[in-house]
Formats: C-alpha cells, sequence, structure tokens
C-alpha cells in the first residue's frame, strides 16, 4: 500500500512538471512565431525571390533529367556503320614487291674519241636533225667531228703501208735473184764434181796404163819414147785433176758468196715484213683515230638520248668530268645514247629474307603504278596496281651477295611479253609469284589495321552488335589479298570499311556486305607460275 501511495505520488509530480515544460514549450513557441511574423512583415519582398529560385531548381532538375534520359537513348541508338566481308577459304598465290627500275638490255653510250667541231648529224627523210624516239640501223653514221686531220693522218698510214709493201717486192726480188745465183753456183758445183771425177777415173787409167808400159819397156818391148808419152798422160791426169778440184773450191766458194746474198736479201725482206706491220699498225690507229670521229649505230635500235648540236665544239672532257657521278649527269653529257626498246629488264632490289624465296625461272609482272607501303591499302589501290600492270617477265638473275649499303639483293626481272609498254629508265613496280596455297583462309588486304605494328582485324559479334578487335597471325600475301593463319575462322565477318573509328566493343550497324573475287591479271599465268 505504501508503495502505490509512492508511485502515484511520482505519478502526479510528473504530470505537473510536463505541463509546466508544455507551458513553457508553448510560450516560447508563441513569441518564435511572433517573431517570425514581425520579420515577415518587415522582409516581405524575400518571399517572391525564394518562390522563383525555387522554381529555377525544379526545372533546372528536369531538364537534366531529360537531358541524361537523351543521352542514354542516343547511347543506346548511336551505332557506327561498317561494310563487312566474309572471311572465305580460296586459293591463294604469294608475291613479293618491289620497286625498279626499266633498262635496256642492249644499251650503248656513244662518245667521240677527240676534241673537236660537230660537222655532221644525221638527218632523216623530212630533213630534220636526228632527235630523241627516231629509229637507227645497225652501221648507220650518226654524227661526225672535224675529221680534216684524221683524214690525213689515215691516207699517210695508206702510203706507208704502199711503200712498206714495195720495199718488200724489191727484198722479195733480191731474195729470189740471190737464190738463182745459189742455184747456179751450185750446179757449177756439180759439174766441178764431174769433171773432177772424170779427171780422177782418167789418173786412175793413166797409172794403170803406165804400169803396164813400164813392165814391157823393162823387158824392151815398146821404145822409151812410147814410155815417156804414158808417163806425160799421167802427169797430164794429176793436173787435170788438180785443175777440177780447184774448179770445185771456186764454185763452192762462189755458192758460199751466194748464199750470202740470199741471206742479207732475206734480211732486208724481214726488215719490209717488219715495215708492212708497223705501217698497217699506223693505218689501223688512224682508222680507229678516224672512227673516233665518228659515231655509228652499234645495233638497230633508237635514239635515247642526243646532246650535240651541229658547229658546237665538243670536248671528251664534257662526259669525262661525269665518271663515277650522277648517272643522269652522264646522260645528259653522252653525245648520243642509243638502246634496243626490243629486249627489256627490270633491276630490283629485294629484302635480303626473300633471297631463299626468289630463284631464277619464276614468273613476274611489271605495273606502273607504286607499290603500297603497308597492308592497308584500299581496294581502288589494289585495282589501280591491277590495271597497271603493263608485262610479264621471268626472273633472269639473282645476285647471291647482300648490297651492305641498302642492306638488300639484287634481281634482274627478263621481260618476255609487253615490253612494248615499258620505256628505258622507268620506275616500275615487279610482282614475283614465289609460292601458293590452294586453300588459304584469306581476306582482303584492306581489313587490316596496325596498331604499334602490329596486325589486327575487326570481327563482327553479330549477337552483341559489337565488334571485337583481335589480334591476327599473317602467312603469305597475294596482290590485294592476305592469308591468315590465325585469330579468324571461315564465315565470320570482318569490317572492311569504317574500321578507323572502331575499339573493342564499339557498337556498330551493318550497312554493307561485299565480295572480292580474286584479281583478273592482264596476263594468262601457264602451269609452271603456278
Amino acid at each position: 500500500m505504501h508503495s502505490r501511495k509512492n508511485n502515484t505520488t511520482q505519478s502526479a509530480s510528473s504530470k505537473n512538471v510536463r505541463l509546466s515544460v508544455n507551458s513553457s514549450s508553448g510560450s516560447q513557441r508563441m513569441t518564435s512565431l511572433s517573431l517570425v511574423k514581425a520579420r515577415l512583415k518587415k522582409n516581405w519582398w524575400f518571399l517572391p525571390v525564394i518562390g522563383v529560385l525555387l522554381t529555377i531548381s525544379i526545372i533546372s532538375v528536369k531538364r537534366l533529367n531529360q537531358t541524361e534520359s537523351r543521352i542514354e537513348s542516343q547511347a543506346k541508338n548511336n551505332y557506327l556503320p561498317v561494310t563487312v566481308t566474309k572471311v572465305a577459304l580460296e586459293p591463294l598465290k604469294a608475291w613479293i614487291a618491289s620497286e625498279g627500275t626499266v633498262r635496256a638490255v642492249k644499251l650503248k653510250h656513244l662518245t667521240f674519241d677527240f676534241e673537236g667541231e660537230v660537222t655532221y648529224i644525221a638527218k632523216r627523210d623530212s630533213g630534220r636533225i636526228l632527235r630523241p624516239g627516231d629509229r637507227v640501223k645497225k652501221g648507220e653514221l650518226l654524227a661526225r667531228v672535224d675529221d680534216r686531220e684524221a683524214v690525213a693522218d689515215l691516207n699517210k698510214a695508206v702510203a706507208g703501208v704502199i711503200e712498206a709493201q714495195k720495199q718488200k717486192s724489191v727484198a722479195a726480188a733480191d731474195v729470189a735473184k740471190a737464190k738463182a745465183k745459189v742455184a747456179q753456183a751450185e750446179s757449177q758445183v756439180r759439174e766441178k764434181q764431174a769433171l773432177y771425177a772424170k779427171a780422177l777415173s782418167s789418173l786412175k787409167l793413166s797409172q794403170t796404163r803406165m804400169e803396164r808400159y813400164k813392165k814391157i819397156y823393162q823387158e824392151g818391148v815398146i821404145s822409151a819414147d812410147d814410155f815417156d808419152t804414158r808417163s806425160i798422160a799421167v802427169d797430164t791426169a794429176k793436173a787435170e785433176l788438180v785443175a777440177a778440184q780447184a774448179a770445185i773450191t771456186t764454185a763452192q766458194k762462189e755458192v758460199e758468196s751466194a748464199q750470202s746474198e740470199v741471206e742479207a736479201a732475206q734480211e732486208k725482206l724481214e726488215a719490209a715484213d717488219s715495215a708492212i706491220v708497223n705501217a698497217r699498225a699506223q693505218l689501223t690507229q688512224s682508222r680507229v683515230g678516224l672512227e673516233g670521229s665518228r659515231l655509228y649505230a652499234p645495233f638497230n635500235g633508237v635514239v635515247a638520248y642526243i646532246n650535240i648540236r651541229e658547229r658546237e665544239t665538243f670536248s671528251p672532257q664534257i662526259v669525262n668530268s661525269q665518271l663515277g657521278g650522277d648517272y643522269q649527269g652522264i646522260l645528259d653529257r653522252v653525245p648520243i645514247v642509243i638502246v634496243d626498246p626490243s629486249l627489256l629488264e627490270v633491276s630490283v632490289n629485294l629484302a635480303k629474307t626473300d633471297r631463299k624465296q626468289v630463284v631464277i625461272g619464276q614468273t613476274a609482272i611489271i605495273s606502273n603504278k607504286s607499290y603500297p607501303e603497308n597492308h592497308s591499302d584500299d581496294t581502288s589501290n589494289s585495282k589501280n596496281l591491277i590495271k597497271g600492270i603493263k608485262a610479264k617477265g621471268r626472273v633472269f638473275g639473282v645476285n647471291p651477295v647482300v648490297n651492305p649499303g641498302r642492306r638488300s639483293i639484287s634481281a634482274t626481272i627478263r621481260i618476255t611479253e609487253g615490253g612494248m609498254k615499258l620505256q628505258h629508265g622507268e620506275r616500275v613496280t615487279a610482282w614475283i609469284a614465289v609460292d601458293g596455297k590452294p586453300r588459304a583462309l584469306v581476306l582482303p588486304l584492306k581489313a587490316l589495321t596496325f596498331r604499334e605494328q602490329k596486325p589486327y582485324i575487326f570481327v563482327v559479334n553479330p549477337e552483341k552488335a559489337v565488334v571485337e578487335q583481335r589480334s591476327v597471325k599473317l602467312g603469305i600475301k597475294g596482290i590485294d589479298k592476305q592469308e591468315i593463319l590465325s585469330g579468324v575462322k571461315a564465315g565470320e565477318y570482318i569490317v572492311v570499311e569504317g574500321q578507323n573509328r572502331l575499339v573493342d566493343e564499339t557498337p556498330v550497324k551493318i550497312v554493307r556486305k561485299v565480295d572480292y573475287p580474286s584479281p583478273s591479271l592482264p596476263f594468262v599465268l601457264n602451269n609452271d607460275d603456278e
């Protein structure tokens, strides 16, 4: 009971306290409202400003929300338009391309050997002076400088040859005369030797008879006169034998004398021969000198350059000063340059890594269009390259030595078809067929994008309507297509136009699908070209 009373007392106290507090609070609120009303009455103009600010804030928030909604809507519908093609499996021929220069296989620089005034330049039927582009025939006289001195030297050399030939004729006659004397002297020797033999035979016969008559004389059969007669006959035979021996000696000396005359005449003949050789050498030198004053066409061809005029003085120093210098400078100073346009070749420089791929006999096609330095060429470039193909040829030679300055190897392509469409000195692009595959995964060159020197393609994901940027591995390269070894599959669509604005996961819209058939070359490739 006591506790309940205490609780009742405490509750009553609490109520009294709350009533007191509430009364106090109420009084305070009334005071605050009074203050607010007083202030509002004093600053009534501030209320419209607050209303305007609130209205502007509400409008700004609504517009911001509308802009964000529109941006989100546009973002959802902002697809980039692209053109695509399908990755295909098809045959592909690999080509190595390089720029080169057309050269005539037959080319001749014609220049005079000595200084002189140009006195003649060939003329055509119309009477005009020879000019570049004119055809010439082998052996035709094209130009001449003042050759009077050379002609005089030639005439002098001709006279020297004639005089030497006369001296030779005289020496040959002397040799013949001396040989005749030798023959005559030898004949005399033979005659004297015959007389000597006869005298010797007579002596022996006389001596035999004398011995026989000597015995008869000793026996008294014949007289002393008869014996003396036989003795005299022996002495006479001995004298005749001595005379015959002397005659032989004399005849032999005459032979020796005649032989000496032959030797002397032979020496004169040899000297005459030497004089003829010298005279002919001088004649040849004079003829060469005369030819050095004239320019003849070395073969049937066309005039490529002509840098002389009549009545102008030519000096070999004009050409020699350019030797070892700029080749064009030489062409601009050599009197006449002749080329044979019927046989041309193209000299190209290839990367040393291509050395094992390029071999003699491979087919090459020649275009007068420049080769793009990277893969990102468009279809029009490829078409222009193909339209620019003018000729066909074969690899004629490959230099196995790397040029240290250019760090490349040189190759020569001999033109076999279409040479009439090319000109000597023209810059062209040579495509050499080096490899091929019957089935390769290919895409157009224009589909490739290079970033940091790495090849990429953009593949369309049809489900998400976005593109995937993929790194690819390249295989062999055709004229306008590239083999892909990895990074894409056959049948997938890749972007060929509009990829420069793309990144991975960019929303796209396919506006066109195109096919890229293999290019049609103006020259038929034979079976051995495949």
